[in-house]
């Protein structure tokens, strides 16, 4: 599966990196491994909100948003949290 980031993704990723650039290769490699093989035991959600495809990645106390379609992950946000789930 191809994985595409968003640009509000990319920049909350690069912000995360810069504080803790562990925590930021610990989210891609996350990401990776679930792009890699979705089917897998990975700790990946549904979100009420969203559409269907909507999911939330959950790496330590960051939640990843992801939505997949046909062979394509979007990666739409990567937030803490506490801000995760507001609108």
């Amino acid at each position: 599966m191809r994985i595409v980031v968003k640009g509000k993704a990319a920049k909350q990723l690069c912000k995360i990196e810069k504080s803790n650039r562990a925590l930021a290769i610990r989210i891609r490699n996350k990401i990776r491994r679930y792009a890699a093989d979705p089917q897998g035991r990975h700790d990946v959600k549904p979100l009420r909100s969203g559409s269907v495809s909507t999911r939330r990645l959950r790496v330590g106390v960051y939640r990843v948003t992801l939505v997949a379609k046909e062979e394509v992950l979007y990666v739409l946000e990567s937030r803490h949290r506490q801000g995760a789930y507001r609108g």
